[in-house]
């Protein structure tokens, strides 16, 4: 088995995360980070996975580059160095966030390009692995979906960037394996900026006490420390049977909204109600509260599709490998400790 990986996005989320869990496991990390030089590059790496034994950082190389420049901004006698020795490159850089506007989102195509462009002139011809999303399909609604499934459904900016990604990548004739993860969270990390990148939702919510939700409605959110562990063990796999896989919770882990509301009802000793879309246009347009109902908007669509995404085949491919996901229930009072309201409402805000 090949040991040496590439990483772009090193510094992100899941990026980050995956960095220190394959240090942990052996592998030598190259990781691409935007940054003035070499040594500013490896300290905003060290200063993301401050967890990691230093030790192991000892296989670390910081690649100072950027995915948006040809050939990735990368120095050529660094690049000589990694041509010839990569044996998987793991894509998870990109923009990520709902509300930016169409343009921003245009380093997500044109960062792929530049990757696939790149990694095709490298002798050693190395497996790709794409970080995508599981939302690039959310039709038809309140159903378990399929990485088969036609890319159809509610879409924002960021899904179409995705849905455009993949459809780019498939006219390359290169080995990418394309995962898509559901709704990613925090867990068991003591950085409150990611425990509230998504679970600002939560408190904002509690403050408004009412949402248009129905409590049946199925969420399928997974916690990035089992996004990671799946990502690692397909990088593991020789022979994979497919090009894509939903990395989910899928039908074994994936919660209600009321689930999550009696929950966080408990944590915050107050309820929210789950009201109709039509009651919930009408205290809009009646200016009440409206600046509240106005964050929520964002991530309202993909609440209410209802949505399970299958695991199945991921399941099949890692077979005993493949690790448990925890419910969000099991974790989310832990996660809402580290976000203040004030910190929700900035987060929500965040341009």
């Amino acid at each position: 088995m090949g040991n040496i990986v590439f990483l772009t996005g090193g510094t992100g989320f899941i990026g980050g995360e995956l960095c220190a869990e394959l240090l942990r496991d052996g592998y030598v990390v190259w990781a691409l980070v935007r940054a003035a030089d070499q040594h500013m590059a490896m300290r905003r790496l060290l200063s993301r996975i401050k967890n990691v034994d230093r030790r192991l950082c000892a296989n670390l190389h910081a690649v100072c580059g950027d995915i948006r420049k040809p050939a990735l901004g990368i120095d050529k006698r660094v690049r000589y160095q990694l041509i010839d020795r990569c044996d998987h490159v793991i894509h998870t850089a990109g923009e990520t966030r709902f509300n930016k506007s169409d343009s921003e989102y245009d380093v997500n195509p044109v960062g792929v390009t530049n990757l696939l462009e790149e990694v095709s002139t490298w002798p050693s011809k190395p497996e790709i692995l794409h970080m995508s999303t599981a939302s690039v399909c959310t039709h038809p609604c309140n159903t378990v979906l399929l990485e088969n499934n036609a890319l159809q459904g509610y879409a924002n900016s960021y899904v179409l960037s995705k849905r455009n990604t993949e459809q780019l990548i498939r006219s390359y004739n290169l080995d990418v394996i394309c995962v898509r993860p559901s709704i990613v969270v925090s867990r068991n990390l003591p950085l409150r900026r990611f425990a509230r990148e998504i679970l600002w939702f939560f408190p904002v919510a509690s403050k408004l006490g009412v949402l248009p939700i129905r409590e049946d409605t199925w969420v399928d959110i997974v916690p990035v420390d089992y996004v990671v562990r799946a990502i690692i063990e397909l990088v593991r796999k020789h022979h994979k049977e497919h090009n894509c896989y939903h990395i989910s919770a899928g039908l074994g882990a994936s919660v209600t909204c009321g689930e999550c509301i009696d929950v966080a009802a408990q944590f915050y000793g107050k309820s929210v109600t789950c009201i109709a879309g039509e009651e919930w246009q009408k205290r809009r347009n009646a200016g009440e509260k409206s600046e509240f109902m106005k964050l929520l908007d964002v991530y309202l669509p993909f609440v209410n599709a209802g949505n399970v995404y299958s695991n199945e085949r991921i399941s099949k491919e890692l077979g005993e490998a493949m690790p448990i996901c925890a419910k969000l229930t099991e974790f989310l009072c832990d996660n809402l400790s580290l976000i203040s309201r004030e910190e929700a409402m900035c987060e929500a805000r965040r341009p």
